[in-house]
C-alpha cells in the first residue's frame, strides 16, 4: 500500500498530541497548542485552522504548507519536507487511517478509474500493436506521477463525492459551501502534490527535476480542479 500525503497527516498530528501531552478536543486544547507551537517555533496557527485539522468531524482539508511546516518544526524536525522524507510511516499503521465517508469516496472513484483502466486497455489492444514501435516507453519518472496522479484524482473523486452529499434544496448554501471548501482545497494544492512527487521519487529512488516535478504538479492540480468545477453552477 502506497504511503500518501494524508497518512503523513495523520502521524504529524500523533505526535502533536504526543508531544502536547494530551488530546486536542476543545476550542481551548487549539489555542493552548497555537501558544506551545509559537513559543516552540515562533510561528502562530490559528485556533480555526486547529479546530478544522483536529476535529473528528470537520471535512477533511489539506492544511497550508506553513501550518504543516511549523507543527514539523515542534515535534523535532526541520520542516514539513525533512517530516516527510525521514518519518517512517507505516501505512498498514491501524491508527492512520481515512474517515469513513472519505473512505467511501476513495471507493467509488477507484472503482470509476478501474472502469476507464480497463476501457483504455480494451481499446489499445483493439487497435493491435502497430503503434508499438513507435511509442516511447514510460521512465521510472513517468511511473512516479502516475501513481501521484492516480492518488490525488481519487482523493479529488472522493471529495466530490462527499460535497455531493450537501446538495440540497438550499442551492444558494451550498454553492457557497462549495466555493469555500473548493479555494481551501486548492490553496497551494500545486506546492502539495509536487511534494508528493519529490517524496514517492525518493522512496522509489528515481532522479528529478525541479521543473519537470513544476509541470507535472500543474498538470495533476489542473485535472483535481477540473472535477471539482463540475460542482459549480
Amino acid at each position: 500500500m502506497m504511503t500518501t500525503q494524508e497518512q503523513y497527516i495523520a502521524k504529524i498530528k500523533q505526535l502533536v498530541v504526543q508531544r502536547f501531552g494530551s488530546n486536542i478536543t476543545s476550542a481551548d486544547d487549539c489555542v493552548a497548542l497555537s501558544d506551545a507551537v509559537e513559543r516552540a517555533v515562533g510561528v502562530r496557527i490559528d485556533m480555526p485552522t486547529l479546530q478544522m485539522l483536529f476535529s473528528r468531524n470537520s471535512r477533511v482539508v489539506m492544511p497550508r504548507p506553513m501550518v504543516l511546516s511549523a507543527l514539523s518544526k515542534y515535534v523535532g524536525y526541520t520542516g514539513w519536507s525533512d517530516f516527510c522524507t525521514t518519518c517512517k510511516v507505516d501505512a498498514s499503521d491501524s491508527n492512520i487511517t481515512i474517515p469513513v465517508r472519505r473512505r467511501w469516496g476513495v471507493i467509488i472513484a477507484a472503482a470509476v478509474l478501474f472502469v476507464v483502466v480497463v476501457a483504455g486497455v480494451v481499446m489499445l489492444l483493439g487497435h493491435g500493436g502497430s503503434e508499438e514501435q513507435g511509442s516511447v516507453a514510460p521512465t521510472p519518472y513517468d511511473y512516479v506521477v502516475e501513481d501521484v496522479e492516480e492518488m490525488w484524482l481519487a482523493r479529488t473523486e472522493g471529495h466530490y463525492v462527499s460535497l455531493r452529499v450537501y446538495d440540497g434544496a438550499n442551492s444558494l448554501a451550498f454553492d457557497r459551501y462549495v466555493a469555500e471548501f473548493t479555494e481551501e482545497f486548492c490553496a497551494d494544492l500545486e506546492a502539495f502534490i509536487a511534494n508528493d512527487i519529490r517524496t514517492r521519487a525518493l522512496v522509489e529512488e528515481v532522479s528529478v527535476e525541479g521543473r519537470d516535478v513544476d509541470a507535472s504538479a500543474k498538470a495533476i492540480a489542473t485535472k483535481c480542479i477540473a472535477i471539482l468545477d463540475e460542482l459549480k453552477p
